[in-house]
């Protein structure tokens, strides 16, 4: 469980202790960015963009509304989206590069159904995971 923020990391652990499971420690590390993958990423971005746009805003709002902290952050444009680096697409290489580049610990929050991507393009991402990059690691 990753969640947004550390506030709600303490209420699952309280929670957890309430009805006698064990305590998981401290929040583990969070990812940076949600990743996805593509042979070609910037294509890919355009289909996917309208989706994750939608969701940042979303989940924004409502962190606003709850008055709690927020990784998302609302975009007013598709190129504002772009340049928060909050969602990233990989080719595979490049993937691998930043994978390879990541401390044992740091997660790397690979999500293809994201903002209700398409299940089509979120396959095309998965095989690409399993077939090119994760035998690399």
């Amino acid at each position: 469980f990753i969640p947004s923020g550390p506030e709600i990391f303490e209420m699952y652990r309280q929670e957890l202790e309430k009805i006698g499971k064990p305590d998981p420690g401290p929040m583990p590390p969070s990812a940076t960015a949600v990743a996805f993958l593509a042979e070609d990423p910037q294509a890919y971005w355009q289909q996917i963009a309208p989706h994750l746009l939608h969701e940042t805003n979303m989940y924004a709002q409502w962190a606003e509304t709850a008055g709690i902290h927020s990784p998302y952050q609302r975009c007013e444009t598709l190129e504002e989206l772009r340049h928060s680096h909050s969602y990233e697409v990989y080719s595979p290489a490049q993937m691998i590069e930043v994978a390879r580049g990541m401390a044992a610990d740091e997660p790397m929050l690979f999500h293809p159904l994201c903002g209700g991507i398409h299940p089509e393009l979120a396959w095309q991402s998965l095989h690409l995971f399993a077939e090119q990059v994760l035998p690399a690691l």
